[in-house]
């Protein structure tokens, strides 16, 4: 299936994922996979639904995998009411504090409400560091909220520590 999302025959590779997935239903890889896939259609409608059949076919520890995926996917949506409850489900199945904190903070961003986001990208960043992924990615959205608040010198620093931390960061 990967050999086929790669190559963009979408069908395909979805075909082979099903295969998997009946095979091997308690994977929580395959159903990221899948939804990988509807989302390089842009289809996050879709995608959701794939990771919400793997989060009632595996197990608890898995679902928590696609839980965080899935929560990925409805801010990438845009879809405020669905991470509203995911974030709520998050918090009921004890998920680390400082990672719902960064998606609220996500959820901020989508919401355009930059001073907002700013301050809570600020608060959570420090206790990302562990997570060099997402505190680069704090970084840079961190310099976007300087920059929608007319802030250039402090959008600037932001960016250039996310270019420390990855250099080759398009």
């Amino acid at each position: 299936g990967n050999i086929k999302k790669v190559e963009g025959d979408h069908d395909e590779s979805l075909r082979y994922f099903r295969i998997g997935a009946e095979k091997y239903p308690k994977d929580s890889r395959i159903y990221q996979q899948m939804a990988d896939v509807a989302m390089r259609s842009l289809d996050y409608e879709q995608a959701t639904t794939y990771v919400n059949e793997g989060i009632e076919e595996v197990s608890e520890t898995d679902s928590l995998i696609l839980l965080a995926y899935k929560a990925d996917l409805q801010i990438r949506a845009s879809d405020l009411e669905g991470i509203k409850d995911t974030i709520k489900t998050m918090r009921d199945r004890n998920f680390r504090p400082d990672y719902i904190q960064w998606l609220e903070a996500r959820v901020l961003l989508v919401q355009e409400k930059w001073y907002e986001a700013i301050q809570a990208l600020n608060d959570v960043r420090d206790r990302m560091v562990a997570f060099r992924d997402i505190h680069i990615q704090i970084d840079v959205y961190r310099g976007l909220c300087y920059e929608k608040l007319g802030q250039p010198e402090m959008a600037l620093e932001a960016y250039n520590f996310a270019l420390q931390s990855a250099p080759k960061n398009d």
